[in-house]
Parts: structure tokens; sequence; C-alpha cells
């Protein structure tokens, strides 16, 4: 500062009775917004308290200021792949109509989760990830290289490239408009499908400074998320990794066809990876990211717009070391019903 500058002065006391300042007035008229919020548990419409509490956080804006375009996200289909008695495979014919790709994961980490080895899949194994750490944080499983046991504690972007085409998706954490947990949403890019729950979604937009960002959550739960058909499983706290319920929807032959058609492609022919990127400054409206390029986690180096590696190191996350999950053949056979319960205690309830 020049030393010719003036500091602003303070008010004088004699200016206390002075009118505050008003505030700057919201826009009035409701925006339209691609969000598609959870629905609300006893009604197929989005769930309002949701939509209260990050609204601002997301499009800069009150409740009753955005109008949401999209329908409201389902409660995952299937139960978790984490189970404590061995059962039956996760079949074609199970209701929604899981593509190969999401039943051999689903499987895989299932017969993981119950075998006799120190196998990270296992209940407890993964419980301690959520134990005595940060309420913010989450766990996602995947094929990702080196990083098929996730904890997530920043922004991150899910890359998955099937044969010689790719996709992303930004899973971010927002803060509500009360309270310090965040909420963890998929933003979609324009001109990208996504299948989250067994609902598919596509941001039909071609711009890539839309204004208004395509936003899928908060995830508060297990959440199984397809990206180019690869699966997802998310689950938001511990309690999630015991989600046993599952939904029987009727899957129209619209939906069918909206979903992504990758699902039976040799998973050789498939890559899945974790990225970090750069989250947005408390308080600010969503979309605005630094422009600085994102890293990528696992170990790699980051790309430059030619596609060749540069030097520049990105921040290290917190990942399990587990050996890849090995794809096997997925038998073709019908669901048998099982108990997988707990008791109150926690103890398995055993199958009779």
């Amino acid at each position: 500062m020049d030393d010719q500058t003036m500091a602003p002065k303070r008010k004088n006391s004699d200016d206390s009775n002075a009118p505050a300042p008003k505030k700057p007035k919201k826009n009035s008229e409701p925006i339209q917004v691609n969000w598609a919020i959870p629905k609300s548990k006893r009604k197929a419409t989005p769930d309002e308290d949701l939509k209260t509490t990050y609204a601002e956080a997301l499009y800069d804006r009150t409740s009753d200021e955005v109008d949401t375009l999209q329908p409201p996200l389902k409660a995952a289909p299937h139960r978790s792949p984490i189970y404590q008695n061995p059962a039956a495979d996760l079949a074609a014919s199970a209701p929604n109509r899981p593509s190969a790709a999401l039943r051999s994961l689903f499987n895989e980490i299932k017969n993981q989760s119950t075998s006799n080895t120190e196998s990270g899949y296992r209940l407890g194994a993964l419980e301690q990830h959520f134990k005595a750490r940060d309420v913010n944080n989450a766990l996602a499983l995947s094929r990702a290289e080196d990083e098929e046991i996730l904890v997530l504690d920043k922004d991150r972007r899910l890359e998955v490239t099937v044969n010689d085409e790719t996709a992303h998706v930004d899973l971010n954490r927002r803060l509500p408009s009360e309270g310090n947990r965040h909420g963890y949403f998929i933003e979609l890019p324009p001109g990208t499908t996504v299948t989250v729950n067994g609902q598919t979604y596509t941001n039909n937009d071609d711009d890539e400074s839309a204004s208004s960002p395509f936003y899928i959550g908060p995830l508060e739960t297990y959440t199984i998320i397809e990206l180019l058909s690869q699966p997802v499983f998310f689950f938001r706290n511990q309690g999630s990794l015991r989600v046993t319920a599952t939904t029987k929807p009727q899957v129209s032959d619209e939906e069918l066809n909206r979903r992504d058609q990758n699902g039976d492609v040799d998973v050789a022919d498939t890559t899945v990876r974790w990225i970090d990127i750069e989250a947005p400054q408390e308080g600010s409206a969503s979309g605005a990211k630094s422009p600085e390029a994102p890293q990528v986690g696992g170990g790699q180096e980051p790309q430059n717009d030619k596609g060749t590696q540069t030097s520049t190191p990105g921040p290290q996350v917190e990942t399990v070391k587990t050996p890849p999950v090995k794809p096997v053949q997925t038998p073709e056979t019908e669901d048998i019903e099982f108990s997988d319960a707990w008791t109150d205690e926690g103890a398995p309830i055993e199958d009779p």
C-alpha cells in the first residue's frame, strides 16, 4: 500500500443508530437446476429437508428459489456386497437387471468378505476405516488399481476407460447450511451418462461453462454408481456396510435402453482410477473449481494436455493396499433366500 493511501476510517460511535445496510435481494424467480435429490422416505418425491439443507451450497440459492428437474434418487436395488455368511451369487435375473460387470465385482467382494483369509473386504476390516476417524470420510470399493478400497477424505474424480472411450464424474463434498458434516455429491459433466442405484441420468448440456451444474445427492448411505457400466460401491458411514434391505424395482425397457452398454466388456479392457481435484473455497457456489489441473492419485503422475506425464506430485491420499480382485465367471443362478442379519449387539444371526 502507498504511504499516502488512507486506510478506511472506523465509524464514530454517533453512527450506531444509523440503519444497517440492506442485504442484496435473492433472485425472486426460481431457477431450474439438474439436481437429483434422494427421495423422501414416504413419498416418491425429493426430500425437501435435503433440498433446504444443500441448495445454497450447490446453487447459491434458497430451496424456494430452486426447481429441480431430475427424478429423485432411489435406494440401492441390491444389498451391500459385504456379507458375514456365504450366500448365493447375485444373478442376472435379480431385480434391477444388473450388468455382468456389476454382478462380477459384487460377487467377488461378497466371496472375499466371507472367506477365512485376512481379506480387507471382511466386515470387521472395513469397519475399522470408520472407527475413530473423521465423520466426513466415506469408503469406495471398485476395480481401481491399487485403490480397490479407498477412503474418501476429499473431493475426488472417478475416471473410467473402456476400450477407447473415457468418461469421468466428480465426487464432491459440500457443507450443509448448518453443521460441519459434509454431504457427498456426484457432479455429472456435460455429455456424460451415469447410473446410480439403477436409475440412469444424462447431462445433455454441451457447454462446460454451464452456470447450473448437474448434481446427484447427497449420497447419505450405501450407493451403487456405474460409469461406463463399471461399478463403484459407495458407503457413507459404518452402518451403510450392513445394508441388507433390497428393493424390487420394475425396470422399464426405456431405463434399460438409457443405460451404458459396456457391461460385458472384458475386465482387461477397462481401467478405473481416482484422481485428486481441487475443491472450491468454502462458502463459494458450486462449480467454481480452481483452474489447476487435477492430480492423479495412486502414485501416478498427472498428464498435460498432450497426454504426456508431468513431474508435479499430487497430494497423498489414504488408500488401503489390497490384492487386486480377480474376475470370475458369474453363474446365471436364481436368487436364494438367506439370513445375513445382525442382532442389536452386533452378533450375526445364523442361518437356520
